[in-house]
C-alpha cells in the first residue's frame, strides 16, 4: 500500500541527487583543480616581476582613516 507512494518519492530523491548533488560536486572538483594547478604557476610568474617589499611600504602609507574605512566595507562584504 505504501511502495506506489514511495517509489515516486525516491526517484525524485534519486534525480535530485543526480541532478545537483552530484553534478555540482564534479564542477567544483574541477574548479578548486584548476585553482590549485594555476595560482602556484600565475604566483612564480608574477613574484619574478613584483617584489614583497613594494606592497609592505605600500600599505604602510595607507592613513588609518582610510583604513577604519577599508575594514568597514570588507565587514559589509563577509557579515552580510
Amino acid at each position: 500500500m505504501g511502495a506506489p507512494v514511495l517509489i515516486p518519492f525516491m526517484a525524485s530523491v534519486l534525480s535530485w541527487l543526480l541532478r545537483d548533488v552530484v553534478v555540482k560536486f564534479f564542477v567544483f572538483v574541477g574548479v578548486f583543480s584548476l585553482v590549485a594547478v594555476f595560482a602556484p604557476r600565475a604566483v612564480s610568474y608574477l613574484g619574478n616581476f613584483i617584489s614583497p617589499g613594494v606592497f609592505t611600504s605600500a600599505f604602510a602609507s595607507i592613513d588609518p582613516g582610510v583604513w577604519y574605512v577599508l575594514r568597514f566595507f570588507v565587514w559589509i562584504t563577509v557579515c552580510r
